[in-house]
C-alpha cells in the first residue's frame, strides 16, 4: 500500500521509537517520580508510551503467528487503535499542555482496558477458528512454537498493561490532590480486602442468585487493622480474582441432600503477617478442585474453563457481569504479585479443593 508523505512521517517516527527501550516499571519508580515534578512525569510518560504503542505495533506485524490476521476482525481493529494513540501521544499540543495530556491518558486508560480484551479475544478466535491449520505444520514442533509465541505476546501485554496503567493512574492522582505518593493507599488492607470481598460476594449474587459464605480468619489482627501504605489496585484485584474462582467453584460442586437441599461449604479467606514483615493473603475452597491437566495450564492466556457458546461475540459478552471471565484472571493475578515483588501459588486436589495464596515482601518506599 503506498503512503502519502504525511503516513510516511508518522511510520518513521513509528520505527524510530519502536527501536528505543522501554523503562522496567517497579514500586520504586513510583517513589522516584513522585520525587520530580509533574512536568518531567508527564515527559516520562509522553516518550514510555510512545515506545510502548511502537514496539506493540512492531509485534502486530512482525509476529508469525499474527501477521496473517492483523488487517481484519478484532486484532485489525486494535492495531488500528495502537497507531492512532500513537499519533495522539505524540502530538506537540497533547505533550506538552497538560490539561490536554490529563485529557488524553483518561481516555488512554478506558480504551486501553478494552483494547487489552480484544487482543485476548481476537487471540482465543484465531486459535479456536484456525487451531487446526496452525497445528497442520510439518510437525508439533512448529504447533507448539505457535502457541508459545502467542503466550509471550499476551503475557508481555498484560505486564506492559499493568504498570503503565498504574503509572497512568499516579500521574493524574498526583495532579489532582498533589499528593506525589497518591497512589499509595495509606488506609488498611481490611478496607482493600473487604471492597473486594464485597464485589466477589455480590457479583456471586448476580450471577447465581446467592453466594457462600465466606470466613474471613487472621492470626495478626494487626496486619488488617494498622495503615500500611500499599498499591490498593493490584492487591484489590488479585484477591477479589481468588474470591471470585472459588466461590464459583463452590458453587458448582454443591452436595445435595436427600430431600434436595444444596450445601455449600464456606469459603476461608486468611490475610496473616510473615515473618519478612510481608503479608499473605490466601483463599481456601471445598469444591471439585482442579485435576492435574488443567493445574498444568491455569496460568496461560490461552486456556479458560468458562463456555462459551459459539455464536456469542465480544460486544454481547463484554456487556455482561462475569463471575468466570476468559481465563486471564489467574495469569494476570501473578503478574502483579510479581510487580510486587512477590509471589502466587495455587495448590489442589481433585475432589477436594483449591488453596490459592499470595505472598508480598513489604513495602519499601525509602
Amino acid at each position: 500500500m503506498q503512503r502519502n508523505p504525511s503516513q510516511n512521517m508518522v511510520y518513521h517516527d513509528l520505527g524510530i521509537k519502536a527501536a528505543q527501550s522501554l523503562v522496567t516499571i517497579k514500586p520504586r519508580t513510583f517513589i522516584e517520580l513522585g520525587e520530580q515534578s509533574l512536568k518531567a512525569t508527564r515527559e516520562f510518560l509522553s516518550d514510555q508510551l510512545a515506545v510502548k504503542f511502537a514496539r506493540r505495533l512492531d509485534l502486530f506485524e512482525t509476529l508469525p503467528a499474527l501477521m496473517p490476521y492483523i488487517d481484519r476482525g478484532l486484532l485489525g481493529s486494535v492495531r488500528q487503535d495502537y497507531l492512532d494513540w500513537f499519533q495522539r501521544i505524540r502530538d506537540p499540543a497533547v505533550a506538552k499542555e497538560p490539561d490536554n495530556f490529563a485529557a488524553t491518558l483518561d481516555f488512554l486508560r478506558h480504551r486501553h482496558h478494552d483494547a487489552v480484551s480484544r487482543t485476548v479475544w481476537g487471540v482465543r478466535e484465531i486459535l479456536r477458528k484456525n487451531g487446526e491449520r496452525l497445528r497442520s505444520g510439518d510437525s508439533d514442533v512448529e504447533a507448539y512454537a505457535a502457541e508459545e509465541q502467542l503466550q509471550h505476546f499476551l503475557t508481555d501485554l498484560f505486564k506492559k498493561y499493568i504498570r503503565f496503567e498504574l503509572v497512568m493512574n499516579h500521574y493524574l492522582l498526583a495532579r489532582q490532590s498533589g499528593d506525589s505518593t497518591a497512589i499509595l493507599n495509606k488506609g488498611s488492607l481490611r478496607d482493600t480486602i473487604g471492597i473486594a470481598l464485597d464485589n466477589s460476594t455480590g457479583l456471586c449474587r448476580t450471577r447465581r442468585g446467592f453466594s457462600p459464605n465466606v470466613d474471613v480468619q487472621t492470626s495478626t489482627p494487626a496486619v488488617l487493622t494498622t495503615p500500611t501504605p500499599h498499591f490498593r489496585r493490584p492487591i484489590h484485584y488479585v484477591t477479589q480474582e481468588l474470591l471470585k474462582n472459588a466461590l464459583r467453584a463452590t458453587v458448582e460442586s454443591a452436595k445435595y441432600s436427600g430431600n434436595g437441599q444444596a450445601s455449600y461449604p464456606s469459603v476461608r479467606l486468611e490475610c496473616d503477617a510473615t515473618a519478612e514483615g510481608g503479608y499473605m493473603v490466601r483463599v481456601t475452597d471445598r469444591g471439585d478442585g482442579i485435576n492435574k491437566e488443567a493445574m498444568d495450564k491455569v496460568w496461560s492466556f490461552l486456556y479458560t474453563t468458562a463456555e462459551f457458546p459459539p455464536d456469542l461475540t465480544y460486544e454481547t459478552w463484554k456487556r455482561e457481569p462475569k463471575l468466570a471471565g476468559f481465563g486471564c484472571g489467574l495469569p494476570i493475578s501473578r503478574l502483579y504479585a510479581n510487580f510486587l515483588g512477590g509471589d502466587l501459588t495455587l495448590e489442589s486436589t481433585e475432589g477436594k479443593g483449591t488453596q490459592a495464596t499470595l505472598t508480598l515482601p513489604p513495602l519499601v518506599i525509602r
